[in-house]
């Protein structure tokens, strides 16, 4: 049966009446401490239920979120959310299966990637797919991918700049062993650039574009050249998923309206998502453009129609001829999404018939 987009009410039992003159009997106390204790644990469930720790960093296909945050969508939809800020999608993602967090903005690369834990990581939402969004930038004289033989390009190995530099690679017949790798921290690029001890680097936007206006070079390969494997979603745990199902239900839906806002009133998404991290609307705008957005329309093509599956098998064999070991054990929340999309109605209008 279908489920009402309305907050559930939990009735519980209170103790009431009038007093009595007299002390109440043993049993009267015993069944006046249970009532007691009902009401307490009726209340303290019921708000623990809809309350998520949700892990998040910064990238423009989870930035969107600050826009449900500053128009408070959560609320309305009865959640309540405390948002724990990390440096990167590993760090989000581990959080998610030690239990640290309810939930987890991350690649899909991390999430078949992330190291074993207390639970099982479960991808249950697609926000986004590169498509532009991410690129290999390089230094004055170096125009195109196969003028990087024997360069130094620097990616942060075991991270998704790593399956976009294999990705690159493949698109112009090269292999790793044609450049040269510099495993570095992504933080240290643009000073590396600058002193010329790296010829070129794996980036994402904004930072990809200002790196190339700052160095005078020029993009040699951007994901729109591709149907590219890095995907990002929302990623839980079994615990949480056996647990928090309601609330879950109703944070998919909070990501529901911000993608109808996006279609309604972008220039509001844009204003509210870049004032979070410090950009003007348009400049957000033109980073979120390198996106194939996670609307209803990709997620059903992804969970529904095989392209999710497709996408880690294709990542997996990529990263095999490479000589890495994969995990092959992707766990899909198919059926919350199929609960939120069901439920979704745009916030105002008739909720949803019963199932």
């Amino acid at each position: 049966m279908r489920v009402s987009t309305e907050a559930k009410t939990i009735h519980c039992a209170r103790p009431g009446g009038r007093r009595h003159p007299r002390s109440p009997s043993l049993r009267e106390r015993i069944l006046l401490a249970s009532i007691l204790l009902s009401v307490i644990t009726c209340k303290g469930s019921g708000d623990e239920a809809l309350t998520l720790r949700i892990g998040v960093s910064q990238w423009p296909g989870f930035d969107v979120m600050h826009h449900a945050r500053k128009e408070r969508l959560f609320e309305q939809r009865g959640l309540t959310v405390e948002w724990m800020t990390f440096d990167n999608q590993p760090e989000s993602t581990r959080a998610v299966t030690r239990g640290s967090v309810d939930a987890a903005f991350s690649s899909v690369w991390d999430t078949i990637h992330v190291d074993a834990g207390k639970d099982s990581p479960v991808l249950i939402l697609v926000t986004d797919v590169s498509h532009g969004a991410d690129g290999i930038t390089a230094r004055p004289g170096i125009a195109s991918m196969t003028d990087l033989r024997g360069k130094r390009v620097a990616v942060r190995l075991g991270t998704i700049t790593q399956l976009i530099l294999f990705e690159a690679l493949a698109l112009h017949g090269m292999t790793p062993d044609d450049i040269e790798i510099v495993d570095i921290d992504m933080q240290e690029t643009e000073r590396r650039m600058d002193d010329g001890t790296i010829d070129a680097t794996v980036s994402w936007e904004p930072k990809l574009s200002r790196i190339t206006a700052k160095t005078s070079g020029a993009t040699v390969f951007t994901t729109r050249e591709v149907d590219s494997l890095a995907v990002d979603g929302l990623v839980t745990s079994q615990k949480a998923l056996e647990h928090k199902r309601e609330a879950l239900i109703r944070l998919l839906m909070v990501w529901l309206d911000v993608m109808h806002d996006l279609e309604t009133r972008p220039d509001q998404v844009y204003a509210n998502a870049g004032a979070a991290i410090g950009v003007d609307a348009e400049t957000f705008a033109s980073s979120y453009a390198g996106l194939e957005r996670g609307d209803r329309s990709l997620n059903e093509e992804m969970f529904g129609q095989g392209r999710l599956l497709r996408a880690i098998r294709a990542h997996n064999e990529l990263l095999r001829t490479h000589g890495r070991t994969v995990r092959s054990d992707a766990i899909f929340g198919a059926e919350i999404l199929s609960a939120a999309l069901a439920r979704w109605r745009p916030l105002g209008s008739p909720a949803a018939p019963p199932e």
